[in-house]
């Protein structure tokens, strides 16, 4: 495998990387005659376990072989490994917009405040929608602080989706009138500017309930060294913020 920077764990089975945002995880399933890279084709002969989307940084997982791609696509189906994002939103106003893809519900979160969100989603060619015959989509959220940054407030998220469904994170905190900044496609507002895709990041990997977790030679976690600060620094690079404490 060629060497590169965004490897951030390897081993003779599988390897984790850091995929950047705004570059597609597998190929896209809308056709193109002109098939854009993926972040696997970067790395040579690695097969897809999961995805995220292009706008979202983060953890990847790829396996180098088709026994490990098995073991890993059952973790995930049977809801074996955890995954966790971090998130920033602003609170926005829907009355603005036309043919809204949910049906929106207002929250008031303080810090510390805990969640659990559940949908029937169907993935439409842009957006995902609210369906009576979609797929139950579950999430956990927790609201780890707020950030004022000029007369904005910002909101930190820790978010645990419990199913895997396309768009989800961004579909639920869209739902609840806090789309992630950055996601013009889920409604956020254009200011403050998120320099790099959406303010969401895949920031820890948890195998501690897998099954042959050690016969692949995994640790219980997998995790960035990434900080609210350093996704804050992204807003606005001439803006000050004070945060509330968690």
């Amino acid at each position: 495998m060629s060497d590169c920077s965004n490897v951030f764990f390897e081993n003779k089975d599988l390897v984790v990387l850091h995929k950047p945002a705004n570059i597609l995880s597998v190929r896209s399933r809308f056709h193109s005659t002109k098939p854009e890279p993926t972040v696997l084709d970067l790395y040579g002969e690695l097969l897809p376990v999961h995805r995220l989307d292009r706008e979202v940084e983060g953890l990847l997982i790829a396996a180098k072989n088709k026994k490990t791609q098995s073991i890993c696509n059952s973790w995930f189906e049977k809801k074996e490994i955890n995954k966790s994002y971090m998130a920033l939103s602003c609170e926005v106003d829907l009355n603005l917009f036309e043919k809204l893809p949910f049906q929106a519900e207002t929250i008031s979160p303080k810090i510390g405040d805990s969640f659990h969100w559940t949908s029937t989603l169907l993935r439409g060619k842009k957006r995902s929608y609210e369906h009576t015959e979609g797929d139950k989509a579950e999430t956990v959220a927790s609201l780890a602080g707020i950030t004022t940054l000029n007369s904005a407030k910002i909101y930190q998220w820790k978010l645990s989706p419990l199913t895997g469904r396309s768009h989800q994170l961004r579909f639920e905190l869209a739902k609840h009138k806090h789309p992630i900044l950055g996601d013009e496609l889920y409604f956020a507002p254009l200011i403050p500017h998120y320099e790099t895709g959406i303010a969401l990041i895949a920031n820890e990997l948890d195998f501690s309930q897998c099954p042959n977790k050690d016969v692949l030679n995994l640790p219980d976690k997998i995790s960035l060294n990434i900080s609210w600060d350093i996704m804050l620094s992204r807003l606005d690079s001439n803006a000050t913020h004070v945060a509330e404490k968690e």
